[in-house]
């Protein structure tokens, strides 16, 4: 999964933004999990509009995910405060391994293709 980093005035990364467009809240939750030793302390599960909709703690530090003017194209993943953290290194490791279900179904079209490519070369062939 790409990522684009959120800099500090130092043009350090502080966090970062991932397209929410095959990433759902619900993954972010999942993604969140899988951090090595943090814990989750908040998670939405209904859908409702809340900026701040996900977070866990990591050695003390509060991070959160949050989708930026309430309804955007992307989800904002840092700490909060927002200042830089060298943690949130593991944070896009993890973010950059994740495949989301929903970045499969992109492969669909591909795959129909093929499929019906090999079922004319049977038809014909027999």
């Amino acid at each position: 999964m790409k990522t684009s980093d959120v800099t500090d005035k130092e043009g350090r990364p502080f966090a970062f933004e991932v397209s929410n467009t095959f990433l759902t809240r619900g993954e972010v939750r999942k993604v969140f999990g899988r951090i090595p030793g943090a814990s989750l302390t908040k998670s939405q599960m209904a859908p409702v509009r809340e900026e701040e909709f996900c977070e866990c703690e990591l050695n003390g530090k509060r991070f959160v995910a949050w989708e930026p003017y309430g309804d955007s194209s992307v989800y904002w993943i840092g700490p909060s405060p927002p200042e830089w953290n060298p943690d949130i290194a593991v944070f896009k490791r993890t973010f950059q391994g994740f495949r989301p279900f929903w970045g499969l179904l992109k492969w669909l079209p591909i795959a129909a293709a093929f499929i019906a490519m090999g079922y004319q070369f049977w038809a014909r062939n027999g």
